[in-house]
């Protein structure tokens, strides 16, 4: 089933036999509009039997915790912003990497919303995939086919900037917080681009952990990763209902307040 896109509940027990399980998109207390805490998100993967990659908003502090976390496979990761608020995920081989990339390269650059609880870079895309390519990581591109202005298929389709996909070694292409035509614009967009594909919950609330997983043979944070980068996985999951996403959109704006 490799790089397949799978449109269905995983099935945790039959799945994690033979294949790692992660969901890569997903949210805690530390990003600025989620208050889901590390242990709640700790107990819930653990029941389920799957891993996660904390990718909080321009924030490190829940990933380096669930990396330190003993039985808990998790993915060193962030999801940063650029300053036309684009969202690209970045998964680095260890935590070691990931601190060293976001103390030099980002946390000196979050510029916050004078208002809201919102934050996002100084940085520009082009900026973000190019300090990227000097670590050890993986970038995928987060829900390119969401609304405006974190849409970003024609942002990297513009004539200016038709190199850039290159720099991309992944496509996000299934994300459970958008819809199914989304998903499968991003689906067709990886494979005509020839990218690696990655797919993750993108969940504010606990209950929508492993939603979404990125599946593949894998012991190691590196095998999982190589895997990904040699595009030999699979994602497989299911968009949340309609009643779930207004839900999650009304906690993630009160939590923004």
């Amino acid at each position: 089933m490799s790089q397949n896109l799978l449109f269905e509940k995983p099935d945790f027990v039959k799945l994690s036999k033979e294949n790692a399980l992660v969901d890569m998109h997903f949210h805690t207390q530390y990003s600025d509009d989620c208050k889901t805490k590390m242990s709640d998100v700790f107990k819930r993967a653990k029941e389920l039997g799957v891993g996660v990659a904390i990718t909080d908003h321009n924030a490190i502090s829940g990933s380096l915790l669930a990396c330190k976390k003993k039985g808990l496979f998790a993915i060193p990761g962030i999801e940063v912003t650029s300053k036309n608020d684009k969202d690209i995920l970045l998964y680095f081989y260890s935590a070691g990497d990931l601190k060293n990339f976001y103390e030099k390269n980002i946390l000196k650059k979050i510029r916050k919303h004078k208002k809201f609880r919102f934050n996002k870079t100084k940085l520009s895309v082009q900026e973000i995939l190019s300090i990227a390519k000097d670590y050890n990581a993986i970038s995928s591109l987060a829900h390119p086919f969401t609304i405006y202005p974190k849409k970003s298929f024609y942002y990297f389709n513009n004539k200016k900037r038709s190199d850039l996909i290159n720099d991309l070694v992944a496509i996000e292409v299934l994300n459970a917080a958008r819809k199914r035509k989304g998903n499968l614009a991003s689906y067709g967009w990886a494979m005509s681009a020839k990218k690696s594909i990655t797919g993750g919950s993108d969940g504010h609330r606990l209950k929508w952990l492993g939603n979404a997983v990125t599946c593949c043979k894998a012991e190691s944070v590196e095998e999982f990763l190589e895997s990904i980068r040699n595009k030999k996985n699979f994602v497989i999951g299911k968009e949340s209902t309609v009643a779930s996403k207004f839900i999650s959109g009304l906690y993630i704006v009160k939590n923004k307040i």
